[in-house]
């Protein structure tokens, strides 16, 4: 069963044979949005998407056998964001055991590789079957979590505001420029890190430590796509599952200035949502491919 069903407004849906049933109404239902691309193998490849609400729902594929029977492999919750959360070239890597691709960015903002699952692969699969260009000029962002907390802002000055915008474009230079391995930016970069640790250290004696940081983004576990936010919330927007009518937020996140969609069921969420106030939880990201072409 996969974790974050819950999280689009499944939460009754608790036994294997209840999502089964779930699962193969869905297909049954919408067999007519089935997207099909032909394999290197002879088999053909499916997609099918079932919405329950605008850019959210159900995405399930598999492949179709001899007797033109639909045999379903993998599902999981999907959201689509229309906006662009990071303009980069992507890498895409296909899983060992099955037709499920990750994607994986190099951002300056973050410091460190991105990854996560790419939900529209039916698309990806039919440009490279298709002979079709798949560079990737950016990808959409969007992350589920099972549960959250809504946590104050940190009260700022505009002053404050500027200088940290300020370090953070010098330190996604900086990380940008270490891709060339440059000896004078590998010992700017440690002795800027050495001077936020101290500092952190020496507030704590003081101060909680959700005052101190701000925000943050950090893999978490031995998943390569789930990772521990800390963001601030930038727009709110209600949503409702058709088929349970349970309730859930899209939630338009920032974290080290990089927007992206988070989706949580609103029983799960543990205080009010306010724009300008932070979020905290552990995700599964996923996102959706931007391909140079369709720009």
């Amino acid at each position: 069963m996969h974790k974050y069903l819950k999280s689009i407004g499944f939460s009754h849906y608790q036994k294997r044979s209840d999502i089964h049933n779930l699962l193969e109404q869905l297909q049954v239902e919408n067999r007519h949005r089935a997207i099909f691309v032909p394999m290197e193998n002879g088999e053909k490849f499916w997609e099918i998407r079932a919405e329950v609400d605008k850019n959210i729902g159900i995405c399930m594929s598999g492949y179709v056998d001899e007797r033109g029977e639909f045999i379903r492999e993998i599902y999981f919750p999907y959201g689509f964001s229309e906006e662009m959360s990071i303009h980069s070239s992507c890498t895409v890597q296909r899983h060992i055991d099955n037709e499920q691709y990750s994607g994986m960015l190099e951002d300056g903002r973050l410091g460190m590789s991105l990854i996560f699952r790419v939900s529209n692969v039916a698309k990806y699969l039919e440009k490279r079957r298709n002979n079709l260009s798949v560079q990737i000029d950016g990808v959409g962002l969007f992350a589920w979590t099972d549960k959250a907390t809504i946590l104050l802002p940190v009260q700022k000055t505009k002053e404050q505001i500027n200088i940290a915008r300020e370090r953070s474009v010098k330190r996604t230079l900086l990380m940008n420029a270490l891709r060339n391995d440059m000896e004078e930016v590998i010992e700017q970069l440690s002795m800027e890190e050495m001077e936020i640790y101290s500092n952190a250290t020496r507030r704590l004696e003081t101060e909680d430590l959700y005052s101190i940081v701000d925000n943050s983004f950090i893999p978490h576990g031995v998943e390569c796509d789930i990772y521990l936010l800390l963001g601030e919330i930038v727009h709110i927007e209600e949503k409702r599952n058709a088929l349970t009518m349970e309730e859930l937020y899209d939630l338009t996140v920032e974290c080290n200035h990089i927007f992206f969609h988070l989706g949580v069921l609103k029983q799960s969420l543990r205080g009010e949502p306010a724009v300008g106030r932070r979020i905290k939880a552990k995700i599964w990201l996923q996102g959706n491919l931007h391909f140079s072409d369709e720009n």
